[in-house]
């Protein structure tokens, strides 16, 4: 089942329950809409179970179904950010919001380069995409959407890629909408998450503290490490 709730606030400053305080787009006198909040989905892929057996490591379309839930109810745009599967995931993911009808529809792919194959990484792609797609030009809010485990670092992440990219010359307010699935999973690699976002917020390194789904580039590095 997905819940839409606002963060823990010792996270989430200046949060938001996921349906109360979204803006709608409007118009100015030209006709053209102008966009005031944007949705940034967290894209992340599953290993697929076969006869209760892990399987290969596949688009998992939880978190784009609430993005685009979102983004249909209020008529924004929708960015998925993320590198999993090469790119073939954001694909996914935008195709699905396409389908459904979301007018804007932007994929901030975060690159090759493994030090940013990480949630720091689709941070800063995202804000990239903020500050040059000039139908986000307007934006002041996003709703930031992940998993519950996931969504403390998420939203560390995107404040201080947005705060690197715009410093104080434009501010941008985050809230937060969060999956509740995956409740085992979630118990286990919350203290690894928690351990992660205290880095983020004390500004260290990003660090490694599993093996890499989706990304095979970064297997090897993982396991020689």
């Amino acid at each position: 089942m997905l819940v839409e709730t606002s963060t823990v606030k010792a996270f989430v400053s200046q949060s938001a329950s996921a349906f109360s305080t979204l803006p709608p787009s409007r118009q100015n006198l030209g006709g053209d809409v102008i966009y005031t909040t944007a949705i940034l989905v967290y894209n992340g892929p599953r290993r697929a179970r076969y006869f209760g057996l892990f399987g290969p490591e596949v688009f998992d379309p939880a978190r784009a179904k609430l993005g685009i839930k979102l983004a249909l109810a209020y008529g924004c745009p929708i960015i998925f950010a993320g590198d999993a599967n090469g790119g073939s995931d954001l694909r996914q993911a935008a195709e699905l919001a396409r389908a459904a009808g979301v007018q804007v529809v932007i994929e901030a792919y975060n690159g090759t380069d493994p030090a940013w194959k990480n949630t720091r990484g689709d941070a800063r792609a995202a804000a990239r995409v903020l500050d040059e797609d000039s139908r986000l030009a307007a934006v002041d809010h996003v709703q930031v959407v992940s998993d519950a485990y996931h969504v403390p670092r998420g939203h560390l992440a995107m404040r201080r890629a947005l705060d690197a990219r715009f410093g104080e010359t434009r501010e941008i307010r985050l809230s937060v909408a969060a999956t509740w699935r995956r409740s085992l999973h979630g118990i286990r690699v919350l203290p690894g998450e928690l351990r992660g976002a205290l880095d983020y917020a004390a500004g260290n390194p990003q660090r490694s503290r599993g093996k890499p789904i989706g990304k095979p580039d970064l297997t090897a590095q993982h396991a020689n490490a």
